[in-house]
């Protein structure tokens, strides 16, 4: 299935600054601005009188140097408190890691903050990030309750209106970096890893947008959250 609607170029212009997929982009003077925003959106969709829910997903990689039993990513996540995403008990509350570097501002059910501005951020500050801390991997999932009906565990990113990812200094959207998802290669798919984020040897940080689909790994196969487990798993996350 094609995708059903995508942002186009001219509508992604007066967003932000689009920027090409898999370039790294230096991230400034982080001792002057540390603080960082990072969001998704999408259009509000219903389908059979569901709402559509994505949620952001960020977790903080520390280098694996385990050769006798690497990862498959060659990082790892150091410890559960570095996986932050939406409380299930309350998704509207702010969560973050231990180290206060990574804050998830509260979870959007349905896309209906904003037509054409994220309905989800997060707060990446990185001067506080631990210094065993190397990268940062976010992703954009579809959230699908254990419960639900069969028509909603289907649902793939090609169903989804006008996602896209940005990112900006945090009381800066004047320089927000904006790229769009979902190109209509994604049936089957209800994963996205949509950027990385990379410490330098000099200590300086790169970002880089990607759009890289989550293929459901087979031991998660029939799982309701098939997509959040097989995205994890690379990073020593079981």
């Amino acid at each position: 299935m094609a995708s059903r609607l995508v942002l186009s170029d001219h509508e992604l212009a007066k967003m932000g600054t689009p920027v090409q997929k898999g370039v790294r982009l230096p991230l400034g003077d982080i001792d002057k601005q540390p603080r960082r925003i990072v969001g998704g959106g999408w259009d509000e969709l219903k389908i059979q009188g569901v709402k559509v829910d994505l949620d952001l997903v960020t977790l903080l990689l520390t280098v694996d140097n385990d050769v006798d039993n690497p990862t498959e990513s060659g990082f790892y996540v150091a410890s559960r408190d570095r996986i932050v995403h939406y409380n299930p008990r309350d998704r509207r509350m702010k969560v973050r890691d231990a180290s206060g570097a990574v804050e998830y501002q509260g979870d959007s059910i349905d896309g209906s903050e904003s037509k054409d501005e994220e309905d989800e951020t997060m707060v990446f500050d990185y001067s506080l990030l631990p210094p065993d801390v190397a990268g940062l991997v976010t992703f954009v999932n579809i959230h699908k309750q254990g419960d639900s009906p069969d028509f909603v565990q289907a649902l793939t990113f090609d169903q989804i209106d006008r996602p896209f990812v940005s990112s900006w200094p945090e009381g800066r959207p004047d320089q927000k970096r904006v790229t769009k998802l979902n190109d209509g290669r994604f049936a089957g798919t209800d994963t996205i890893i949509v950027k990385f984020d990379w410490r330098k040897p000099d200590g300086t940080w790169e970002e880089e947008f990607v759009e890289q689909h989550v293929a459901h790994r087979s031991e998660f196969q029939g799982r309701p959250n098939a997509g959040f487990l097989s995205a994890v798993a690379p990073y020593g996350v079981g």
